[in-house]
């Protein structure tokens, strides 16, 4: 009997200390319950904002050749970053000590009150969190209705930009082909200009060489062949005739003038040979300056196919990039229509968050209140329960919790 009587008072003792907290947990859970929805929805909202203020600063614009821009660091920018986020810290703890301190006067405030004034400014803040999370909601709400053109737009102008984007790469392999056979254009006017130097060299090398033959020839005055038959001729003429002294004479003064006159002619028949040869090494050199020059000709031709390819696909790009930027100004519109509404989002938020934490003080002091209460209600019943055992009056099962709860009952 001892032993049931024990687990029916510690199982009454459990029953009473969850009556006792009701109030409080149940506050709790009307706080948890009212707000849960409204939480998943402010963290949706919150990565939704991070998304949209990433994507509406997005650029929409294709650079022709990426390759040929330069970005300039702005060593200004981590000292702004720093400071506003020294300055953002700053006025978190300001606002939170304002909290804090406006929570003091609350609490010294309260003091004074009694419970049902507690009472009736708990349910006013209730209310208060009621109205501002319905409101919130009705901003979420509204801000949904927008969202669907917002992505409507996002992905048309996202899709365009991939199109443009596969576009630009066409038009940069066209230009790499352009650029590299330009390369090669460039190598062989180089090897042809080579060439061309060669051959003016040899050119001018010529012009010299003629006009020392020229200079000998007219020394000359005939062929090495012709000078010496008609050396022989003269010496015979010399030798065997009866001649007249003046025309002996003067045949003597032509044979002695033979010998230079037949070694010039020699020289100038060596140096003839020299711009033959010459002038054939001349010709090779154009010859293959003018291969060069065809093949110049072929590879210019398919760099300029390759050039037309790469003007027609950026003139597409153009094409695709204004329509973007058409979606693109459309999006941020949208964006700036919505800025208003959003932005009674944070201050709601901070709004919704300072009441909660009024709430929580007057709900602890009601808790405080509850518990005085409970204990009071123990000490009453402690007080009658020790007169009925004390005159063996029958008790209840609350009787034997509070007499065992408070060591008039033991059990060994």
């Amino acid at each position: 009997m001892t032993k049931e009587l024990q687990a029916q008072a510690t199982e009454n003792i459990e029953d009473k200390t969850i009556t006792a907290e009701e109030t409080f947990s149940g506050d709790e859970e009307i706080k948890t319950e009212d707000s849960e929805k409204i939480e998943e929805e402010k963290e949706e909202e919150k990565e939704e904002e991070k998304e949209d203020s990433t994507e509406v600063e997005e650029s929409t614009e294709v650079d022709e050749d990426v390759s040929d821009e330069s970005e300039e660091s702005d060593t200004s920018q981590p000292v702004d970053s720093m400071k506003a986020q020294i300055d953002e810290e700053e006025a978190i703890i300001k606002e939170e000590k304002d909290i804090e301190k406006h929570l003091e006067s609350i609490r010294a405030e309260m003091k004074n009150m009694t419970e049902n004034e507690i009472k009736i400014k708990t349910n006013s803040l209730r209310d208060i969190i009621s109205r501002d999370e319905r409101a919130l909601r009705q901003i979420f709400k509204e801000n949904r209705a927008g969202r669907e053109d917002i992505d409507e737009l996002k992905k048309n102008r996202d899709e365009l930009n991939e199109k443009a984007a596969a576009f630009v790469k066409e038009a940069r392999e066209e230009k790499d082909k352009r650029d590299e056979i330009n390369k090669k254009i460039a190598e062989l006017k180089q090897k042809r200009g080579s060439y061309g130097s060669s051959s003016r060299e040899t050119a001018d090398k010529i012009r010299e060489m003629k006009k020392e033959r020229d200079e000998l020839n007219k020394l000359s005055k005939g062929t090495t062949e012709s000078l010496k038959k008609r050396y022989n001729k003269d010496l015979k003429i010399f030798l065997e005739q009866d001649i007249p002294l003046t025309y002996e004479k003067d045949l003597f003064g032509r044979l002695t003038s033979y010998e230079d006159r037949i070694n010039a002619s020699i020289e100038a028949n060596k140096i003839h040979e020299e711009i033959k040869e010459t002038f054939a090494e001349t010709k090779k050199y154009d010859e293959k300056g003018d291969a060069l020059t065809e093949e110049i000709k072929e590879l210019a031709e398919v760099s300029q196919t390759h050039h037309l390819k790469m003007k027609e696909i950026y003139k597409k790009v153009d094409e695709i990039k204004k329509e973007a930027d058409g979606y693109h100004k459309r999006l941020t519109e949208k964006y700036e229509l919505s800025k208003p509404l959003l932005s009674k989002i944070d201050p709601l938020k901070r709004k919704i968050a300072i009441t909660r934490r009024e709430l929580d003080v007057y709900l602890e002091k009601t808790k405080n209140f509850e518990e005085t209460k409970k204990e009071e209600k123990i000490d009453k019943t402690h007080i009658k329960a020790k007169k009925k055992l004390k005159e063996n009056a029958r008790l209840s099962l609350e009787d034997l919790s509070v007499l065992i709860e408070k060591g008039d009952i033991k059990f060994e």
